[in-house]
């Protein structure tokens, strides 16, 4: 089953909750990096070594009849697909037999704000969503086009992950990051993933990166070179589903 709320929105699962992101390394992180919305390129440029996969080991994928929150931008909102039920979450939702809460702002990250004028951590105050047993967080695509600097989309993305454990402690949750898109260069998208896949990394939660695992995403989108079409969301959900299974065991 999938609840949305405007463009977005699904509700309901349980599951093996994993320990909490590591409090200190967070509260370190935050100090580094100050504010995080932008309108234009953010920082200055910057690198660290990818970390392919990130993160720590899932927990098993919850049981059918768990509520899921799907937390992102206009990928989980399903622009480009037909339908709702067309889109990569309801698919994903599908497949374990979950219920999904899907909450989605087009042009939204960790640092853009989009057409709602409100980056992640924002949002979640606003959206507040009742408490799920798997949050699957996608994004970083948007971020692509400002972030010059891999600090700033770093400390942005541990303050979501640190804000998601202080409302909902216990609860597991998975970084989907930013596939490769012909509208947005590569070394752009390479650089948000390699902040988010560190941010998995200190944060405890597991990271899947379509850009580091060869994702072909790039061959399944609309017209805009950046959205999913209906085969584009299926395999979306295909591959996360998979991610899923094999990091839970």
């Amino acid at each position: 089953m999938t609840r949305r709320h405007g463009r977005a929105g699904r509700g309901r699962a349980r599951g093996v909750r994993p320990a909490s992101p590591l409090v200190l390394v967070l509260a370190l992180a935050l100090a580094l990096v100050a504010g995080c919305t932008a309108t234009g390129p953010v920082g200055a440029p910057g690198g660290a070594s990818p970390s392919a996969g990130g993160g720590t080991d899932a927990p098993a994928p919850p049981p059918p009849g768990s509520r899921v929150l799907f937390f992102g931008d206009s990928y989980t909102a399903g622009y480009g697909a037909s339908s709702e039920e067309a889109a990569f979450p309801a698919l994903t939702a599908a497949d374990f037999g979950w219920d999904a809460d899907v909450r989605a702002g087009p042009g939204t990250g960790f640092v853009a704000g989009g057409g709602v004028g409100q980056v992640y951590l924002e949002r979640l105050g606003t959206v507040d969503p009742p408490r799920p047993d798997l949050v699957v967080l996608q994004g970083g695509l948007n971020d692509a086009r400002l972030v010059q600097d891999t600090a700033v989309e770093r400390t942005a993305a541990l303050r979501f992950l640190a804000e998601l454990d202080r409302r909902f402690p216990g609860v597991p949750v998975v970084l989907l990051g930013p596939p490769l898109v012909p509208s947005i260069p590569d070394v752009a998208v390479r650089r948000v993933d390699r902040a988010l896949a560190e941010a998995a990394a200190q944060a405890g939660v597991r990271y899947v990166s379509p850009a580091q695992e060869g994702w072909d995403v790039a061959s399944r989108l609309t017209a805009d070179d950046l959205h999913p079409d209906d085969d584009g969301h299926a395999y979306l959900a295909a591959r996360l589903a998979a991610a899923l299974r094999a990091s839970g065991g």
